[in-house]
């Protein structure tokens, strides 16, 4: 085996501030490759400084792993969800390892992806996605039909991360299945490996969890976040169904983050009196950590009760299984998988309060515990799977094409001093063959009393940028086309880095960060390239674009748009099927500011507009995004949302339900993540 250096990119570590099944399995998967013999570090993005774990301190630089901070992000960023994948993918571009292995959840990675993907960095690093619940997979477990803006967008990068990889690790086939049932397309390389946890890696003593199942059960525990996906609602409604006689004298206790929805305090307050009463305790263990919470599970007579109502691989069955701990958990999910065939059917229900009433009744009137599962049987072991899936060597980007010519479109309204400007930095551009047509927008517009050599000048007959750039257009021949306003100012590799990103990417259309000229400051905002159905929010296409020729025949519009033209026009390209993708990198300064639905109404109409003649049948997040806060009322079930939601479109036309919806919602969560 050759020894790489692999990365690990994680919000959570066992031993640090948080830790739930995703820092569990991040770190066990880590120091196992690093006793195989791999050179192992961890960017860790998530609270804390340092583990004030000595244990954990000990066992990361036993194994030689070195944990590291990716540092701050020293510029004002728009928008804020892509500072983290920002930092990590100046932290990777330092030290390029051989392979990355990254969580799924917020997209950490996406950044370095698609800087590979555009052959601008780390194309000999190997990418590995390990999976343990997108955004979007925990708002569809925890059955939440509102989607803001922010959250929607992370999800869109969690695709993209997926996509763009090389690899994806699962501990079950489940999650891969509802990824691909999402329409996702996966990497080309696919691994489910089973959790590697072992006994001894769980901090308990072996002889500490050994316990004889033919105990009566004296103490129901249940071990998971205090959510409702994790079951705490049906639990407590299960408590109040069950026969007071079986309960009479029981313990319940409850181990897992308490929540802000679900405190002790509600827990009790939830409880009726009959319940209180009948049990013979109730206790909370919410503070415990790993090692301990599972000691205190071990204890004779206890019961571990897990009814999650979704749920990928949860570490809280693993170690179940793992310890030989008796439980009873809920078949959702990926949750049967961890489980032998043939224990299945005794210890696990169906995620209802019925299901569980039943199962419980069926331990309780037993008198005794079921007997510990086993985990299914395997045919290679975990660790196995994992040296084969790091030893995956990297995609390529596609090889660079000729140099093709580029015409650029410089769009003037008459401010001399900022056409200079513009046309000096596009007389520095560096390995390109650009020819710059300046298109002055109407009768009006004087004309530039000096000009570079080389450069023409086209006037249109209308003053609107529409009929400007068509001018533009029609007066160039080059297969590729890039538009600029007066106020761009373009780094002298603008050219260069997009025609090297279209060419490895295959795009259709390139876009690129900006440097935005404000007052008192200058900020950095980057684009998604393809929004879906943000599109219709904002401008997160990009502004200044290299277009395929090929795609521009005619720029106009039902109106002159007020402020975007880029927004109407990208958004149109995509619904017509190209394909846009943004680099991840300010390579313009300007003043112009993207398009919003609330700065450019008008604008916003204009591409709301290509949506509906391009899909009459409303999309369904555009329907989502449209209701979340156009019609806040509570609705039962996420179902009943897209219903409201495709009704009101339809009766009221999308132009006004997105316009009147978009701009509430982008003005209540611009710059967050829900």
């Amino acid at each position: 085996m050759q020894s790489k250096h692999i990365t690990f990119v994680a919000d959570e570590l066992l031993g640090y501030h948080r830790c739930g099944g995703l820092g569990t399995a991040t770190t066990l998967d880590a120091l196992a490759l690093a006793e195989a013999g791999h050179r192992v570090d961890m960017l860790y993005t998530g609270v804390g400084e340092e583990t004030s774990d000595p244990e954990w301190r000990t066992r990361y630089a036993d194994a030689g792993i070195v944990i590291r901070r990716p540092g701050e992000l020293e510029l004002d960023l728009a928008p804020a969800f892509l500072e983290k994948s920002l930092v990590v993918a100046r932290n990777l571009l330092e030290r390029a390892p051989d392979v990355v292995v990254s969580q799924d959840l917020g997209a950490p990675c996406v950044v370095a992806l698609r800087l590979r993907e555009l052959g601008l960095g780390l194309a000999d690093t190997t990418f590995v996605i390990r999976c343990s619940g997108t955004r979007r997979w925990v708002a569809y477990a925890s059955r939440k039909p509102r989607v803001l803006p922010g959250a929607l967008a992370v999800s869109l990068l969690e695709r993209e991360s997926f996509e763009l990889a090389d690899v994806v690790v699962s501990a079950n086939e489940y999650m891969l299945d509802w990824m691909r049932g999402q329409g996702w397309r996966l990497p080309p390389h696919e691994f489910v490996i089973p959790y590697l946890t072992r006994r001894h890696e769980l901090g308990v003593q072996a002889d500490g969890v050994t316990q004889t199942h033919r105990l009566a059960p004296r103490r129901l525990a249940f071990f998971g976040r205090l959510e409702v996906r994790k079951g705490i609602r049906i639990f407590l409604e299960a408590l109040e169904a069950l026969d007071p006689e079986l309960l009479r004298g029981v313990e319940v206790a409850f181990f897992g983050t308490a929540t802000a929805a679900w405190t002790p305090a509600r827990i009790l307050e939830d409880m009726s009196e009959r319940v209180r009463t009948t049990l013979g305790a109730i206790t909370f263990e919410t503070e415990l950590g790993r090692s301990e919470a599972l000691a205190a599970l071990a204890q004779p007579g206890t019961l571990v009760v897990m009814p999650s109502l979704e749920d990928n691989s949860p570490n809280t069955v693993v170690e179940c299984v793992v310890l030989g701990l008796p439980f009873l958990a809920s078949s959702a999910g990926g949750t049967s998988e961890l489980v032998a065939p043939e224990d299945r059917e005794r210890v696990l229900f169906e995620p209802t309060v019925d299901g569980l009433v039943e199962a419980l009744e069926r331990v309780l009137r037993a008198g005794t515990l079921p007997a510990p599962a086993a985990a299914p049987r395997a045919e290679r072991s975990s660790l196995d799977l994992w040296l084969e899936a790091v030893a995956i060597r990297p995609r390529r980007p596609a090889a660079p094409e000729p140099k093709e010519r580029i015409d650029v479109v410089v769009t003037s309204r008459g401010s001399g001093q900022r056409l200079a400007r513009c046309l000096e930095a596009l007389a520095h551009q560096e390995g390109v063959e650009a020819t710059v047509v300046v298109a002055l927008a109407g009768p009006r517009v004087p004309e530039p009393s000096e000009l570079p050599a080389g450069v023409e000048v086209v006037r249109a007959a209308r003053s609107t940028f529409e009929a400007a750039r068509q001018a533009g257009l029609e007066a160039g021949a080059a297969p590729l086309v890039c538009f600029l306003d007066e106020e761009d100012v373009p780094d002298p590799d603008l050219l260069v880095t997009l025609a090297r990103a279209r060419a490895s990417s295959g795009a259709d259309v390139v876009t690129c960060g900006l440097r935005l000229r404000e007052a008192d400051r200058e900020r950095v905002h980057l684009f998604l390239g393809e929004p879906g159905g943000l599109g219709v929010l904002e401008n997160a296409y990009g502004t200044v674009a290299l277009v395929r020729r090929s795609l521009l025949r005619d720029l106009s519009t039902a109106w002159p748009s007020e402020h975007d033209p880029d927004w109407v026009l990208l958004a149109r390209l995509r619904l017509q099927g190209a394909r846009i993708v943004s680099v991840p990198r300010p390579l313009v300064t300007t003043s112009r500011r993207p398009g919003t639905v609330d700065g450019a109404p008008g604008d916003a109409l204009l591409v709301a507009g290509e949506l509906e003649r391009a899909y009459p049948e409303p999309l369904e997040n555009l329907a989502r995004l449209a209701l979340a806060i156009g019609e806040p009322a509570a609705v039962a079930g996420e179902a009943g949302l897209l219903r409201r939601g495709i009704r009101a479109v339809r009766e009221r036309g999308l132009l006004r339900t997105t316009t009147h919806a978009g701009a509430k919602m982008l003005r209540a969560t611009r710059g967050s993540v829900p």
